[in-house]
């Protein structure tokens, strides 16, 4: 008997059965809202807290941000990753999945393997990647409530040219996101932890906190948010609050 590597329950496997059957749920989420995800859902202008509407680009991209980065976001490379490293692991090929709909199928093959590579040493970082991917498809297909914005962070990973800085988005309900640029996943909070302050642009600082640049400028005149000279925020503080 040891602790299972996500909630440390007693279990005579590395991952006990609780936590196994819910990450086999979220493969099964993963198939299922990438097939039902194919076509982007229309975007509508809703309004926030308080009834005031955000103001949007005027040529949004199809089925919006959250859609996007589901059907065009690193959900394929992602698990074809994890597919290779279990095959490897378990001393095969690593599969090869019919191009349409690679994604459920890669969900489906890791699903099967699942039982035989519990012992992996990366199986936490497995399964959080898989609920993280399971809650974007939630979104993409429309069976969950992404939030007002996605929270959007400097990706803090090392590269050759010093340190990555692309933006991390995380949507509601979803603690890790992997860079598009380097590849590395970073929790939200380990994120911010690394850094004295993350400034924005008003756009994205707007998109980031789901008020308007109006909002934006009031909080800054009353202290409650610090803005440069060229009218970037601070906005790791208010961030945190939320977290």
């Amino acid at each position: 008997m040891h602790p299972c590597v996500v909630c440390e329950t007693h279990s005579e496997a590395p991952l006990c059965e609780r936590c196994e059957t819910k990450t086999r749920l979220n493969l099964a989420t993963i198939a299922r809202t990438w097939r039902a995800s194919k076509t982007p859902p229309q975007v509508s202008r809703k309004p926030t807290a308080g009834g005031v509407k955000m103001k949007r680009r005027s040529h949004p991209m199809p089925g919006g941000d959250a859609w996007q980065d589901w059907r065009h976001g690193n959900a394929l490379g992602a698990l074809k990753e994890w597919a290779a490293a279990f095959a490897e692991h378990l001393g095969r090929e690593t599969p090869i999945v019919p191009r349409e709909d690679a994604p459920a199928h890669y969900a489906h093959w890791l699903a099967n393997a699942l039982a035989a590579v519990l012992d992996h040493p990366a199986m936490l970082d497995f399964v959080n990647e898989v609920q993280s991917l399971a809650a974007r498809g939630k979104v993409a297909a429309g069976e969950a409530d992404p939030g007002p914005r996605a929270m959007l962070a400097p990706c803090p990973s090392l590269i050759d040219t010093g340190e990555c800085g692309e933006l991390l988005r995380y949507y509601h309900g979803q603690p890790y996101a992997r860079c598009k640029a380097c590849g590395v996943e970073w929790e939200l909070g380990d994120v911010l932890a690394r850094l004295d302050a993350v400034w924005l642009p008003a756009g994205l600082a707007s998109h980031t906190l789901g008020v308007t640049t109006r909002t934006l400028q009031r909080w800054a005149k009353a202290g409650q948010i610090t803005q440069d000279e060229g009218g970037a925020y601070d906005v790791l503080p208010l961030i945190l609050d939320r977290i």
